[in-house]
């Protein structure tokens, strides 16, 4: 089963990390409870560019563009090289087609433990479709694959989930405030957000990790926010890393998710 971002299955389902004083919208319960994300597609004030810059979220969505570009034309080493890169800063439907090209050794060398490892991130949010297909990945694995995929499952899920993300964009926005502290009218922190970075893909579709990250999380970058935007948008990570804290959240053995 191959899932699709034009499906309901293949959507990743959305929920808002506003900036300006929308903490109700920071995140929708799932179908278990879990709270559900989606980083660097809907998130508000991601528009605008200017001439050899782009902001942050817009570099982060034509990453996602490119990979499902070289996909879609059967590229399918170069789509695995973008979907990879995106599935590290958390991109739940990359993490999810990493996991299935592996399985399918579509643009890499088949690797059923890694597959498992990476449709388990995937299904972090419990959206259906990423959970029914790693289950059905699983109950196909030998034991040894199994005990594999688990022991990179942990691994990839605390250097590349919700949490590991969220804790980056942190202390890029903690480094901010110190930036901004006492800020007044013409400092860095009252510069339009589209050209906080130079997020410009190179001619290897690559982004700086300080992009990534921010686009990964919905900001368009931290220098264009005033002191109390970057306070908010951090009181909202928070929010993101004590949800999704390994101390407090075991994803342990999935189940199918029924209709």
């Amino acid at each position: 089963m191959q899932l699709n971002k034009t499906t309901p299955f293949g959507q990743k389902l959305i929920v808002v990390l506003l900036l300006c004083f929308a903490a109700s919208a920071l995140y929708a319960q799932g179908s278990q409870g879990i709270p559900q994300q989606d980083f660097g597609n809907s998130i508000l004030g991601a528009a605008g560019s200017e001439a050899g810059t782009i902001n942050a979220v817009l570099a982060f969505e034509k990453m996602q563009e490119a990979a499902d570009a070289e996909y879609k034309a059967e590229r399918f080493e170069e789509a695995f090289k973008y979907y990879h890169e995106l599935a590290k800063f958390n991109d739940k439907f990359s993490q999810y087609r990493v996991g299935f090209m592996y399985a399918n050794g579509r643009g890499v060398e088949k690797d059923m433990a890694k597959a498992y490892a990476w449709t388990y991130v995937a299904s972090e949010t419990r959206q259906k479709g990423f959970v029914n297909y790693h289950v059905q990945l699983r109950d196909g694995l030998t034991d040894s694959e199994l005990a594999r995929g688990k022991e990179l499952a942990e691994e990839y899920f605390g250097d590349y989930g919700t949490f590991a993300v969220a804790n980056q964009a942190k202390r890029l926005i903690r480094k901010q405030k110190r930036e901004c502290t006492g800020s007044r009218v013409g400092s860095s922190c009252d510069r339009a957000s589209a050209t906080g970075f130079n997020c410009g893909l190179t001619s290897q579709g690559v982004i700086g990790r300080e992009c990534m990250t921010l686009g990964a999380i919905g900001l368009p970058s931290v220098v264009g926010l005033q002191p109390t935007d970057l306070r908010n948008a951090e009181k909202q990570l928070n929010v993101l890393i004590d949800t999704y804290n390994p101390g407090r959240v075991e994803l342990g053995e999935l189940e199918l998710i029924e209709d």
